[in-house]
């Protein structure tokens, strides 16, 4: 889903960090190695990039840069992050401009406002609309945000490219009819006999495979 044409002209790169929204028991807060981490680049007036990286370390951040960003980019906008300036520093030739975000949210044209605000949008989704996602799709996600970023001026071309892509697809095999005794078995469940997910965001549920008489089925 990701567009191939590398960011160009004036680009803002930051990260964002995604996790369990209310920390443990025990800890006052979510340490940040213990979240996924998802950079975000956009060029203003352009195209928008999502990607989730392994963590914030130089290297890291740095190869992800250089995928998406060209390196005769005019000018790049950060916090004032080492991760940014070291990396910049040796391997573009765009002007590195930064903001120190516990200071100020941008003095002028210096700021990550646009790319801050498509993480906005991007936590909503995760958090109000999905109310969690797995991390093991995580990047499939961002994929799809970024792609309706890009077009959101574009909503009936990419009505139309989504039911051609549909259509060009091979169809998914058919489920199997659950039976009523199945239906009964999954709702008549007890909520302690339920499991917690490993989600991004959320606490999903997943039913055990303890067997529940169907007595009390809503059926």
């Amino acid at each position: 889903m990701q567009d191939g044409r590398l960011l160009t002209g004036e680009v803002e790169a930051d990260e964002s960090y995604f996790g369990a929204r209310k920390p443990s028991k025990g800890c006052p807060y979510v340490k940040k190695d213990k979240k996924d981490v998802v950079l975000g680049m956009i060029e203003r007036g352009g195209k928008l990039r999502l990607v989730p990286v392994k963590d914030a370390r130089m290297e890291i951040i740095g190869s992800a840069l250089e995928e998406h960003i060209s390196p005769q980019g005019h000018t790049i906008y950060t916090d004032e992050s080492a991760s940014y300036a070291i990396y910049l520093q040796r391997h573009f030739d765009a002007e590195h401009k930064t903001i120190n975000h516990s200071r100020t949210h941008g003095m002028g044209d210096t700021h990550t406002n646009t790319v801050e605000n498509a993480f906005s949008l991007l936590k909503r989704g995760v958090y109000g609309t999905f109310h969690g996602v797995s991390i093991k799709h995580l990047g499939r996600y961002c994929h799809e945000f970024a792609y309706r970023c890009n077009r959101r001026g574009e909503q009936l071309q990419m009505f139309d490219a989504t039911l051609k892509s549909i259509l060009n697809e091979k169809a998914l095999p058919a489920w199997p009819s659950a039976s009523l005794s199945g239906l009964g078995r999954i709702f008549a469940m007890p909520l302690s006999s339920y499991a917690h997910d490993n989600r991004v965001g959320g606490s999903a549920r997943i039913p055990s495979p303890q067997r529940v008489s169907t007595s009390s089925s809503p059926f």
